[in-house]
């Protein structure tokens, strides 16, 4: 009897062990909150503070694609459009089935072309073959980009 107590008690101590996390080891964000903070501050509008929530669970859980998600939606919401893009095509490389990730990827990307072609009105002279083609191509982005 005192035997099986001993094994018992021994099959108990394995078992527990194998089921914590070592040291080291980061921490799930899931369980631990972090992610669940950064999307509260994101969905309180306080984007400063869920980057710095979302990049700290990036840090710690690089394949997080929820994290990446939410992480380019504050880039874009914030006009940072090149690292929204990086973002969303992070969250695409971790979950090439997400749906609203390529299609923010999408938006982010028509916004970056109407911004070169705006620079490109701006700059480039009004009596030239190409800025006929650039002020052409933006009404044609803009006129298709609204349609619904």
């Amino acid at each position: 009897m005192i035997k099986q107590v001993l094994y018992l008690i021994l099959f108990i101590t394995i078992v527990s062990g194998c089921a914590t996390t070592p040291k080291g080891m980061p921490d799930n964000p899931l369980s631990t909150g972090q992610l669940e903070a950064a999307f509260q501050a994101y969905r309180e509008g306080r984007l400063g503070d869920a980057e710095a929530l979302l990049l700290g669970v990036l840090d710690k859980h690089p394949t997080l694609y929820e994290a990446w998600f939410k992480l380019a939606n504050v880039y874009y919401r914030t006009g940072r459009h090149d690292a929204a893009v990086r973002a969303y095509e992070k969250t695409v490389a971790y979950d090439t089935k997400n749906g609203r990730a390529w299609y923010n990827l999408a938006l982010t990307r028509i916004q970056q072309a109407d911004a070169a072609l705006l620079a490109g009105e701006t700059q480039v002279k009004d009596n030239t073959q190409y800025y006929t083609m650039i002020r052409g191509l933006r009404t044609r982005l803009q006129s298709s980009s609204s349609a619904k």
